[in-house]
Parts: structure tokens; C-alpha cells; sequence
């Protein structure tokens, strides 16, 4: 389908989705902190203290779900790329819709 038979709306929702998409990359899941020991033993967690935030990338599979640590060099980029993807997400779903009422128009 060529752009001229598109609607205003479906034209705006699939140039949006290509800057998206050429603005950067993008990773599905979701982003949890996660409090655990450290490994230098004298450390207070270890000791009953309050235990290390960690930022994990958790991504469900088909075998359950998987987590990925993220460090903290890469934290505010997981935060972005995120954000991303869910964007990208919620404009497919608005595209979907428009699809779909065209196939039931016959």
C-alpha cells in the first residue's frame, strides 16, 4: 500500500514508529531492582544490614523468564531503550486496530 492510500491517522502512527525506530535501540521486559549481598565479606549486608540495589532486566520466554543484570554504566540507557520499545509497542497496537477494522469493512 502506498502512502497516498493511507489515512492522515495511519500515516502520522508509521512515521512516528520509523523515528522510533531510527532514534536508537530498544529491548522488551521490564526493569526490577533487585537487593542483594555483596562479595566483600566484612561488608554490613552480610551483617544484616540493608543489601545492594541492583537493576535487573527481566524478559519472559518461553520457558519461563529470564533476568539480565545491567550495570550501573548502563542503567539510564536500559531506562531509555525501554521506554523505546514500549512506545514502539503502543503505536503497532493503534496500527493493529486500523488494520483490523479495514478487514472487517470486506
Amino acid at each position: 500500500m502506498n502512502r497516498a492510500q493511507m489515512s492522515s491517522q495511519e500515516r502520522e502512527l508509521r512515521s512516528k514508529l520509523n523515528r522510533i525506530i531510527a532514534s536508537g535501540e530498544m529491548v522488551r521486559g521490564d526493569l526490577a531492582i533487585i537487593y542483594k549481598k555483596c562479595t566483600t565479606a566484612d561488608c554490613g549486608c552480610h551483617k544484616g544490614e540493608q543489601k545492594h540495589p541492583s537493576l535487573y532486566l527481566r524478559v519472559g520466554s518461553g520457558k519461563g523468564r529470564k533476568q539480565y543484570y545491567i550495570p550501573k554504566s548502563r542503567q539510564e540507557e536500559a531506562y531509555q531503550w525501554l521506554a523505546r520499545y514500549r512506545e514502539a509497542k503502543e503505536i503497532l497496537k493503534e496500527l493493529s486496530d486500523i488494520y483490523i477494522a479495514k478487514l472487517r469493512e470486506g
